[in-house]
């Protein structure tokens, strides 16, 4: 399991929270995703992975991103996921209307706080 190193260093609400949405949701894809391959009961979304859901994790990822900017000290406790899975799994939603916004303050965050760290 990829979330055990981060609570053995006792960082129980590690940035891997937002890659379920992130990667399960296909912006591509013109249906939205059961989660669990089911639907809701009579047609509601509640058990579905949307944008709006996907557009919630972009925005709390980026608030997360914004305050560890804010303090920069706490940078390796805090970004516990590489360049490699965290930029293309915002990238990827770029294209979607209800997600693109987002993605574009996600990664504006992503890179400043890449330029004040180095």
């Amino acid at each position: 399991n990829d979330c055990f190193p981060d609570v053995d260093k006792q960082n129980y609400f590690s940035m891997r929270r937002y890659l379920t949405p992130l990667i399960l949701f296909d912006p591509e894809n013109k249906d939205t995703m059961a989660v669990g391959g089911r639907r809701g009961e009579n047609g509601d979304d509640n058990d579905e992975l949307g944008p709006k859901q996907c557009a919630a994790a972009l925005s709390a990822l980026t608030s997360d991103l914004d305050a560890v900017l804010l303090d920069c000290t706490t940078f390796q406790e805090k970004i516990t996921l590489g360049a490699d899975v965290l930029v293309p799994a915002i990238v990827r939603h770029l294209t979607h209307r209800s997600t693109s916004d987002r993605a574009v303050r996600a990664l504006s965050s992503l890179l400043a706080l890449g330029n004040l760290v180095g």
